[in-house]
């Protein structure tokens, strides 16, 4: 796969993810997680946690927000580790 084709696709994944924040979260031995789905709206992320828990009552899930990181905040935060740094 060329660079251009891995920036894009890397781009492209970050678009997703920002469209989708809400996440159903599996709980992993060892403190480890999975994103098993995202979704753009709480209640489908409710509905959809209801049936997995119904099919595999056994297993620990959860539902978290991840926010789309807003451009600003990041250049801000970027800027002042530089600053701290120096």
């Amino acid at each position: 796969m060329s660079q251009l084709q891995q920036v894009t696709e890397k781009i492209s994944t970050v678009y997703k993810q920002q469209l989708y924040p809400w996440h159903i979260i599996q709980h992993l031995p060892k403190m480890q997680n999975r994103t098993i789905a995202r979704f753009r709206r709480r209640n489908d992320a409710d509905a959809h946690l209801r049936v997995l828990q119904q099919f595999a009552s056994s297993k620990q899930y959860i539902i978290a927000f991840n926010p789309p990181l807003d451009k600003t905040n990041t250049a801000n935060k970027e800027r002042l580790s530089r600053e701290n740094l120096s």
